[in-house]
């Protein structure tokens, strides 16, 4: 017979200091040293791009090599890649951890395994419908992959974001070729012209959301395939914060970043903002139009940046910067930080069931030597269920890195 488990668990917040900067990696040092020893200590060469896998590491492109630096800040070379100094680059990751990044002219995967595949590039043709690897592609602006293994790029000059299936063949999926579109905000994607298109990322629900850095505006393209507008008014001016996205003027943008809880963040050369999901823009880090090097422990909207390459988020909301010319990883601390679980005793009160480890900061596994485990769901104190699954085992992993604004309860049942 099924019995029913409910247990309190409770989130121990870490002390800080919410939404200061600080230096995750990096120094003045300009050189790739340090791995295997802190990463604030290493030299990073160029930090190109960055992305943050599920367990909150954190992968820094780099023109030679990949390198990785744990939540815990410890650095090491992740692959050896060998690319040509100079090149512009991207970086993306999907569900599975495989990394892609793109060269000026192939897209490359990098497997779990180790193995670097070719994707796209290394033909002639612009043609749609044939195997991405015969396919021309041209200074990669952008890149991500969907959750059903999509993988889409930016193609700045010839106006164009292309999209690679699952089985390898490449079609246009936003932009008509060298900028000749004439489709405005809701006609079809495939005939807009989309001036400069740069980073590019997708949302939980499938929508593509493209920096159009010619225009100096935000390009979503729902599943439909309809492009519309979402910020920017075109101005190079930001009036300041507070204004509704489509109305402000963003300036020089190039790269986008979801957080957790869908809002969007797009960056300049030396600042970063945000736009909430209310669709309201605010700063986040950087001045707009002021570079250097400043501001660590303190606010990030006091802090200075210089050349920002790329930007990331961690599942907990923690904002990442490719701080290029000041050769860091700059790191906000957002209020939603990840704090570790403190596992009750429960040997003494429920036959049979066991959960550790204790205290939990990523998984807290859930043991039965007597039943198998059907049901796990974890809810907040006022009932919103952050987690649930079906299962038929005996042991049960699941992830309770929660964010601790959410609530400092959080019961778990198990059935």
């Amino acid at each position: 017979m099924k019995k029913l488990i409910c247990l309190l668990v409770y989130l121990l917040p870490i002390a800080g200091h919410a939404q200061n900067i600080t230096t995750f990696a990096g120094n003045t040092t300009t050189t790739d040293n340090g791995d295997g020893g802190s990463a604030t200590m290493a030299g990073l060469q160029d930090a190109i791009d960055l992305v943050a896998d599920h367990d909150r590491n954190i992968y820094v492109l780099e023109y030679n090599r990949i390198r990785k630096i744990t939540p815990e800040g410890t650095i090491s070379t992740h692959k050896i890649i060998n690319t040509a100094s100079g090149e512009r680059m991207v970086m993306t990751m999907d569900n599975a951890g495989n990394i892609f990044f793109a060269t000026s002219d192939h897209i490359y995967k990098l497997t779990t395994s180790g193995t670097i595949q070719v994707v796209a590039g290394g033909g002639g043709s612009m043609i749609s419908g044939i195997p991405a690897t015969a396919a021309y592609v041209e200074m990669p602006g952008g890149i991500c992959v969907d959750a059903a293994g999509n993988i889409y790029f930016s193609q700045r000059y010839i106006c164009r974001v292309s999209k690679v299936s699952p089985d390898g063949i490449i079609t246009t999926f936003a932009g008509a070729d060298w900028c000749s579109g004439t489709a405005a905000d809701g006609g079809p994607a495939t005939g807009a012209t989309i001036q400069e298109p740069a980073g590019i990322t997708t949302d939980k629900a499938g929508n593509l959301y493209i920096v159009e850095g010619g225009k100096r505006r935000i390009r979503k393209v729902d599943a439909s395939g309809i492009i519309t507008t979402i910020a920017g008014n075109g101005s190079s001016v930001y009036p300041g914060d507070g204004f509704p996205a489509t109305a402000t003027g963003l300036g020089t943008i190039y790269h986008i970043a979801f957080d957790p809880w869908g809002n969007l963040y797009v960056s300049s050369p030396y600042a970063v903002r945000k736009i909430d999901t209310n669709g309201i823009v605010t700063s986040a880090a950087g001045i707009y139009s002021v570079p250097g090097f400043l501001g660590d422990g303190g606010p990030a909207t006091d802090a200075l940046l210089d050349n920002i390459n790329g930007i990331a988020t961690d599942k907990c909301g923690n904002l990442y910067i490719a701080d290029r010319n000041n050769h860091r990883i700059r790191k906000v601390v957002i209020d939603a930080v990840c704090s570790p679980v403190l596992v009750p005793d429960v040997s003494q009160g429920i036959e049979n069931v066991v959960l550790g480890p204790n205290p939990a900061s990523h998984e807290l596994t859930i043991k039965s030597s007597s039943q198998k485990i059907t049901d796990v769901s974890v809810s907040t104190m006022y009932g919103k269920i952050v987690f649930h699954d079906a299962f038929n085992t005996e042991k049960v992993s699941i992830d309770i890195a929660f964010p601790a604004q959410w609530d400092p309860k959080l019961g778990i049942h198990v059935t």
